[in-house]
């Protein structure tokens, strides 16, 4: 089981109690998400990195909070 965690500088992935990525909250260009009816999924933008793709059931608050 994961769980996102939101600080006031990371946006931190937990795996249990092991940090799976801690991206910094400025390196955070942009967000997507789904507009379909029951998916909670989105799309986490980067600079420099990755994309990071999440499902999380609380998406909107917290993008909101980002």
């Amino acid at each position: 089981k994961r769980h996102l965690v939101l600080t006031t500088s990371r946006l931190i992935n937990l795996n249990g109690t092991k940090i799976r990525r801690g991206i910094a909250l400025p390196k955070i260009q942009a967000l997507t998400m789904s507009t379909e009816p029951e998916n909670f999924n989105f799309i986490v933008h980067i600079e420099d990195e990755y994309d990071y793709g999440c499902i999380c059931k609380q998406r909107e608050e917290l993008i909101k909070m980002i």
